[in-house]
């Protein structure tokens, strides 16, 4: 008799987040994982360029958990629910205000995503990751909203000379959309739900990971450490902060989180 897939596949999830060589942690991030079916996990980074990032990026995750709970799925799908909660974040954190009712300058990066039953639904604003491991190939699923971005697209179009591009390019790291600039206009979200096959990993990511390891050495601890994710996000903190000592540069609030739909462990099934 064939087994109901239900029965024998399961969702799995992980989280993790250091501080680095920062005095501050200005990362904040959630992963919660529901009988093994439902899953949510969300990163904030707050802008260290702006005073109050810390702030922003608590702010952004407590609310965004509060009105996760609320949704009706009868009325609107994940991928509605994800674009419009963008806004209301970018207000909320935009409208922040000190104890005297003054304006806080403050600003975070969101990747956040939803798994229900093997359907995967995401979104982004900034420049942190969302990538998708399946067999031996990685793909990120969002694109960096910053300067860097637009320049590759200037310079791929013809807008823009190679001399223009390496003299802007210093620039490159700046953000163009991040949730408390107000009136946010660039999110990514998937319109339709992606399904999740057996075996396969999401990992989202601040840029704490992303700016000193390649894609190709986070693949390669992925493949080596799969069904042990605690272990794939231990090794990946871990190789962070020895290429940050090898290059001599401080590095950063790096916090990861994430989810793998595997086969059911051996002692879940008999228990």
């Amino acid at each position: 008799m064939m087994k109901n897939k239900q029965n024998i596949f399961q969702l799995y999830g992980a989280f993790s987040s250091v501080r680095g060589d920062r005095d501050y942690q200005e990362d904040q991030g959630f992963v919660s994982v529901e009988d093994g079916k439902n899953g949510i996990g969300i990163i904030c980074d707050g802008i260290g360029g702006l005073p109050n990032g810390s702030e922003a990026s608590m702010t952004a995750v407590q609310k965004f958990l509060e009105d996760f709970i609320t949704i009706d799925k009868s009325q609107e799908d994940y991928s509605t629910f994800l674009k419009k909660e963008m806004h209301r974040l970018d207000a909320r954190v935009h409208g922040m205000a000190d104890k005297n009712g003054r304006a806080l300058s403050a600003g975070t990066t969101l990747v956040a995503v939803v798994i229900d039953e093997e359907m995967l639904s995401w979104v982004s604003v900034g420049d942190s990751k969302i990538y998708i491991v399946r067999d031996n190939m990685m793909v990120q699923c969002n694109r960096e909203h910053n300067y860097l971005t637009i320049l590759n697209e200037m310079l791929k179009d013809g807008i823009i000379n190679l001399d223009t591009y390496n003299e802007e390019i210093y620039k490159g790291d700046s953000l163009t959309s991040f949730i408390g600039m107000g009136n946010l206009s660039q999110i990514d979200v998937n319109p339709n739900p992606f399904h999740l096959l057996k075996n396969d990993v999401v990992l989202l990511c601040s840029d704490g990971l992303s700016k000193l390891l390649m894609q190709d050495e986070i693949l390669s601890v992925i493949r080596r450490y799969r069904d042990n994710l605690e272990k794939v996000l231990e090794e990946l903190q871990n190789r962070a902060q020895k290429k940050a000592k090898t290059k001599q540069v401080i590095q950063d609030n790096t916090t990861l989180a994430i989810f793998s739909y595997q086969e059911k462990k051996e002692k879940e099934k008999t228990a």
